[in-house]
C-alpha cells in the first residue's frame, strides 16, 4: 500500500510533468499516460487526461497506445477513463446502440470503434493483448464497448490472427501447463519453440 509520503511525492512528479507538458516521452517513446495505464494508476490517468494528455500517441517499440498497455496489464478502470470521452453518459448506452433503434446526440460509434480497434505493429489490438494475457474482465469490457473479435490488420503476421485463435492457443497452453509436471512442460515448451522458430 502506498504511504502518504509516497503519494505526495508522486503528486509532485505529476505536477512537474503537467508544467513541462503532459505528452513528454521517455526513451521508449512512452508518455506518462502510457506508464500510468501500464501500472494501473487510474488516478494519474484521470489527472493526465484532465490536463490534456493525448490518448492516441503510440510508443516507439511496437506502436502500442495507452489503451494497449492498460489492456495488456488488465486495468479496466484505466480503459474506462481513457475511453470516457468517446462514450455518452447514458445508462445502458452500448446495448441501446447495438440495436440501432436509438441514437445519442453527438455520439459517433465509428469513432469509438476506430479508437478501440486501433492496431499496434503486427495488427495487435487491445483486445488481442487482453486475451493473450488472460484478462477476462478487460476482454469483457472491450467487447461490451464494441471491440472487434475478427479484426485482422496484418495477414502476413501470426500476431494479427483473429482473437479466437489467439485465445484458444493461450488457453490450450495454459491448460497443458497445469496438467503436466514441470519436466514434461519444459520438454513440450522447447519443442513448441523449436517448431515455431523453424516455421518462421
Amino acid at each position: 500500500m502506498m504511504t502518504m509520503k509516497q503519494k505526495m511525492e508522486d503528486e509532485k512528479i505529476v505536477s512537474l510533468l503537467v508544467e513541462s507538458g503532459v505528452d513528454l516521452r521517455n526513451y521508449r517513446g512512452q508518455t506518462a499516460l502510457m506508464q500510468a495505464c501500464q501500472y494501473g494508476h487510474w488516478e494519474f490517468v484521470l489527472f493526465l487526461i484532465l490536463f490534456g494528455a493525448n490518448i492516441h500517441r503510440s510508443d516507439y517499440l511496437n506502436g502500442s497506445t495507452a489503451l494497449h498497455l492498460a489492456a495488456l496489464n488488465g486495468h479496466p478502470r484505466c480503459i474506462r477513463i481513457l475511453l470516457s470521452e468517446y462514450i455518452p453518459s447514458v445508462p445502458n448506452c452500448w446495448s441501446l446502440l447495438k440495436n440501432k433503434k436509438y441514437s445519442v446526440a453527438g455520439f459517433d460509434p465509428s469513432v469509438l470503434h476506430d479508437v478501440i480497434n486501433r492496431a499496434a505493429d503486427g495488427g495487435i489490438t487491445p483486445l488481442h493483448v487482453a486475451a493473450l494475457n488472460g484478462h477476462i474482465e478487460t476482454m469483457q469490457l472491450l467487447l461490451d464497448l464494441g471491440a472487434s473479435v475478427t479484426q485482422v490488420k496484418d495477414y502476413s503476421s501470426s500476431s494479427g490472427s483473429p482473437l479466437l485463435l489467439l485465445f484458444m492457443v493461450t488457453v490450450t497452453l495454459t491448460l497443458t501447463r497445469l496438467m503436466l509436471k514441470q519436466e514434461e512442460w519444459d520438454e513440450l515448451y522447447a519443442k513448441i519453440i523449436t517448431t515455431l522458430t523453424r516455421s518462421s
